[in-house]
Parts: C-alpha cells; sequence; structure tokens
C-alpha cells in the first residue's frame, strides 16, 4: 500500500507540473474564448462515445453513477508555451452532504497580461543657438500597448432527490491597461515665458472587450417501459461589450492659468456589445439494455438570438440607442468633435463635426438535432460505440449600414442674438436580409479495450462530418436614394434664410428586391483522437489524449496533447 501511494503522489506531482498555467505571459488580448461543457480525456479520445467519472460527477444525468466514500476530484491544465501562450487549469471536487450531492467545477486562466502598458516621457530641450539659452522644452508621453485578460468558468451541480440542478458563471475580459492610446503622443511645449501648449492631453480612453454568461442548466431521471428517460433543459445569457473611446484635448496656459483656447476631439470609437440568450430543451432516452448493448435516442431544440442596444454616448452627441453596432469619427477621415467651444471677444463659437456608422443587425438561429448513439461489449474490456447525429438549423439575419454625418455651428453673440447652420447627412450603405438554412452528417466511432484489466485501457476515436450542406438566401433590399442632405442655416435675425433638402439617386438602382441563393457542400472533415488511462490505484488514475485535425485531403493540420488526474476516496 505505502509503494503504491507513493506512485499515486508521484503521479500527482506530474499531473500539477504538466497543467499548471503560467501567468504573466503574452496573450492574445483578443484571443478569448467561449463557455466550455467539462469533457474528459478518454471521452475525448473515444470521440466523446464513452464518459468517466470526470464527466460524470457534473452531469446532471449522471452524478449518482460516480461512487466514492468521502470525495472525487481530477486535475489537468495547458502549461505556456512560445506557440500557444494561453495556458490554463481545470480541476474538479465533489462530495455529499447527507443526502445532498455537490459537485464544483473551474477552469481558466486565473489572470494574464502582456508585458506593456507602460508609458515613456521624453523631454526635448531647445536652445538659441548664439546664447546657449534655453529657449523651449518639449514633454512627449508615449504609451504601449498593454492587456491584461482573464478568463474563467466555475460550475456547480447540486443533486437532491433525483433532480439536478446546474449553476455556472463565465467571463473571458481583455480590457487595455493603457492611459491613452498608443502612438497618440501627448505632449507639453513650455516656451519659457509663461506659455504653454498641450497637445493630445487624455480625456478618456479605453479599450475593452469580453463577455460575462451566466448559466442555468436542470435534468433528471425518469423509468420508463423499462428504460430510462431523461429530460433536460439549459438557459444562458451572455452579456458581450467591445468598446473604443479616445477621448482628448489641446489646450494652453500663460503663467499657470487656462486660457479659451481649449478644443476637445472625438477620436474613432465604437460600441459593439449584445446581449445573447440561449434556451435549450431537450431529451435523451435509454432503451432497454440486450445484454451489453445500450441503444439511446435523442432530440433537443436550441434557440439563439442576438439583442443589440448600443449608444454613442461617449461622443458627448445625445441620441437614441440603436439595435446594432455603433463606430464614431470625424468629418473627412479627420477626428470629430461635439460641442466644441471657442471664446472670441463678441461671441462664443460651438461646434459639431461627428460622423455615426450604424448597422442595424437582428439574428435568431434555430437549430434541432436528432441524435442515435448505440454501444456494446462485443468481447471481454473491448467496448465499441457509435454515434450519430443531424444538425438541422435555420437562422434569419438582416442587416442595415448607413451613416449619419453633422456639421453644425452656432454663434451666441454678446449682444443676445445667435445664429446657427446644421448640416446632416444620411448616407445609405447596405441592408440586406439573409436566410440560411443547414444540415449535416455528423459520425463518430469510439473504441475502449482494456489491455491491462484495472491497470490500463487504450482508447481511441474517429469523428467525422462527410456531409454539410448550406444553402443561403441573401436578400438586397431596395435602396433607391444613397444620400439625404438637409442644410439649414438661422440668422442673427432669427430668420431660416437656407432650408434645403437634398436627395441624391442611386445609379442603376432598382425598384424591386434582389435575391441571391447559393447552395455550398462543404468538404469532408475529421478528427482522429486516441489515449489511454493508466490506473495507479482503483482509486487514482492518469488520463492522457492526443487529437488531429484531418481536412478533406486526409493531412494532419493540428495535434495537441493533454493530461488529466483524477482521485477518489
Amino acid at each position: 500500500m505505502q509503494k503504491e501511494s507513493k506512485v499515486m503522489i508521484f503521479g500527482v506531482i506530474t499531473a500539477l507540473i504538466m497543467a499548471m498555467p503560467l501567468a504573466a505571459q503574452n496573450i492574445d488580448p483578443y484571443a478569448l474564448g467561449s463557455a466550455q461543457t467539462l469533457t474528459s480525456i478518454s471521452k475525448t479520445a473515444t470521440a466523446t462515445v464513452f464518459s468517466t467519472d470526470v464527466d460524470n460527477y457534473i452531469n446532471y444525468h449522471k452524478y449518482s453513477s460516480v461512487k466514492f466514500d468521502s470525495w472525487f476530484g481530477f486535475i489537468t491544465g495547458k502549461p505556456y508555451s512560445a506557440n500557444d501562450p494561453t495556458g490554463w487549469l481545470s480541476t474538479g471536487y465533489a462530495r455529499h452532504f447527507g443526502s445532498l450531492y455537490l459537485g464544483t467545477w473551474y477552469q481558466g486562466n486565473i489572470y494574464q497580461n502582456t508585458s506593456g502598458g507602460d508609458k515613456t516621457v521624453t523631454l526635448t530641450p531647445r536652445y538659441d543657438n548664439d546664447s546657449q539659452i534655453l529657449e523651449q522644452t518639449t514633454k512627449t508621453t508615449a504609451y504601449t500597448e498593454g492587456w491584461i485578460n482573464t478568463t474563467n468558468q466555475i460550475e456547480f451541480l447540486i443533486g437532491v432527490a433525483g433532480q439536478g440542478i446546474k449553476l455556472g458563471f463565465y467571463e473571458s475580459l481583455a480590457i487595455n491597461e493603457n492611459d491613452g492610446k498608443p502612438g497618440q503622443n501627448e505632449t507639453e511645449i513650455d516656451l519659457k515665458n509663461g506659455f504653454v501648449q498641450y497637445q493630445y492631453m487624455v480625456d478618456e480612453y479605453t479599450v475593452k472587450k469580453g463577455t460575462l454568461k451566466p448559466y442555468l442548466g436542470w435534468g433528471t431521471n425518469i423509468a420508463v417501459a423499462g428504460g430510462n428517460l431523461m429530460p433536460y433543459l439549459d438557459v444562458s445569457m451572455d452579456v458581450y461589450n467591445d468598446t473604443q473611446v479616445n477621448n482628448y484635448r489641446d489646450y494652453s496656459k500663460l503663467h499657470g492659468k487656462k486660457q479659451n483656447d481649449e478644443k476637445t476631439s472625438v477620436g474613432e470609437g465604437w460600441n459593439n456589445g449584445y446581449l445573447r440568450p440561449v434556451g435549450i430543451v431537450g431529451a435523451k432516452f435509454d432503451l432497454a439494455k440486450k445484454e451489453t448493448i445500450q441503444t439511446t435516442l435523442e432530440l433537443k431544440y436550441k434557440l439563439d438570438m442576438f439583442l443589440y442596444g448600443n449608444d454613442y454616448e461617449a461622443t458627448g452627441y445625445k441620441g437614441d440607442s440603436v439595435n446594432g453596432t455603433v463606430k464614431w469619427w470625424g468629418i473627412g477621415g479627420n477626428d470629430g468633435y461635439v460641442n466644441r467651444t471657442t471664446k472670441y471677444l463678441n461671441r462664443t463659437e460651438t461646434q459639431t463635426q461627428l460622423t455615426l456608422d450604424i448597422t442595424e443587425i437582428t439574428n435568431t438561429t434555430h437549430t434541432v438535432t436528432p441524435i442515435y448513439k448505440i454501444t456494446g461489449e462485443p468481447a471481454d474490456g473491448f467496448r465499441v460505440g457509435f454515434i450519430a447525429q443531424v444538425p438541422l438549423k435555420f437562422q434569419s439575419q438582416s442587416s442595415k449600414n448607413y451613416t449619419d454625418e453633422y456639421n453644425i455651428t452656432e454663434n451666441k453673440y454678446t449682444d443676445g442674438t445667435k445664429d446657427k447652420y446644421s448640416k446632416t447627412t444620411h448616407t445609405n450603405v447596405s441592408n440586406t436580409e439573409t436566410s440560411t438554412l443547414g444540415a449535416q452528417l455528423d459520425l463518430k466511432l469510439g473504441a475502449s479495450y482494456k489491455l491491462i484489466p484495472d491497470r490500463f485501457t487504450i482508447n481511441a476515436g474517429i469523428s467525422a462530418t462527410p456531409a454539410n450542406f448550406t444553402q443561403t438566401v441573401t436578400k438586397t433590399l431596395p435602396n433607391s436614394v444613397s444620400r439625404v442632405t438637409k442644410e439649414k442655416n438661422t440668422n442673427r435675425d432669427g430668420n431660416v434664410d437656407l432650408d434645403e433638402v437634398t436627395v441624391s439617386p442611386t445609379n442603376g438602382a432598382s425598384a424591386e428586391d434582389k435575391i441571391v441563393v447559393s447552395n455550398t457542400w462543404a468538404g469532408y472533415m475529421g478528427t482522429i483522437s486516441g489515449g489511454f488511462t493508466f490506473n495507479f490505484t482503483p482509486t487514482a488514475a492518469l488520463d492522457l489524449g492526443l487529437t488531429a485535425m484531418t481536412n478533406n485531403s486526409f493531412t494532419v493540420d493540428l495535434a495537441s496533447v493533454n493530461v488529466l488526474f483524477s482521485i477518489k476516496f
């Protein structure tokens, strides 16, 4: 027993070393993943045909099949490498509290960041050529790219009275930790006569992207006609954010007093967030087992929606939120400004120059998937299984893209009068509706052989998609008007001396819809997987797996190796 314990401890240490991610390494700031379903290495190696305790302990249908006296746990992960700097850790734990079962699972990188995010301050003096008196100093503050990334997922399974309830939360965030935009340097020019000029001084700089996703699931087992009916329900809400704000100002000071020449600017920015509710309802049915043969039928329905509501308040320009994404900049490729105020002797001028690029979006997908699975043990210690599924997908999308350009100047005079000039230009870019119908055949074959009973098991699997059909119908709506320009001027007397609306037709525009139908048969895609499970003791195991993807020419594109250690007492 002591020898077995030493072997087990050595295995734990080995697995920890191989699994532990490294923090504070360079990362791809936009390499954001998505919430995962826990899948053991053995299940992956057998093309998801056969599951282990690692899969079952957090499964609302199978948690009761995991037998242990005190507790169950596992650990796996991926270390940092130069080619794939996204190390992660995955670990789980389960135990009973009387009649209550509790399973927990964590996966993530905890925290990672790039080595950037710093600022460099440079002071450059300028002297008079003759007297060598200091005439001017220029202080430049430059920012370098620097990102903070956190990607973490935690999940709980509560089992009570035959019911399994799953609660989970996933987050994946990338935040630019710079105080200012790289390549846009803050500049202070001191003329050494009390006058100091300030350029590109940061007012607000924010770049962030990521998702927060709470989710909930339920499942139970019901004995029916000698078989087992397993209904389930999963719901989630993906809260996605993708934002950039770059506001800055130029101004000057004389003997420390701010002058009336401040100019606020709005650099390129965007707001592309959405809410993504997803609901899945389905049921599995295990037919009555015939000797070693188990047949399972499953049918599930998935509803996937994208809901948009983004505003452009960060620019300072007031307006309603849009059911889509929005970008902004100035006019003519320059940075914009909103309510920029300039004071003169007899008047105060307020100017706005801003372009909004808006894409109104709808996106809803319905998927129905029938699944057939059969497993058996034709020989002692040798298991084989087969899965066939046909996802049927219908997706409805629409995209309406246009730009609104605002050029507004208002003057308020010291005698109480005012005038105002405004020019707004609405430009239609595109307006399409797309319907997609998809169907594919997914086949999976898995096998598991106990080469040394209760000690060493070999796993292998093949996944293939031999048929994948997609029909896309794209309708381009009529766009007979490409641009509408409204121009208005109100003079100091309060009279409107200019009020024009100019409509520009689209060249070659049609009053009818344009419909394009595209039918696509995708090429063969497949995955070959394999691995082994080594049991140190009846309660401790080391799981190793290898996967390789193949394309329609049957050449290997990618391979990865994973190790998992599990233990129960």
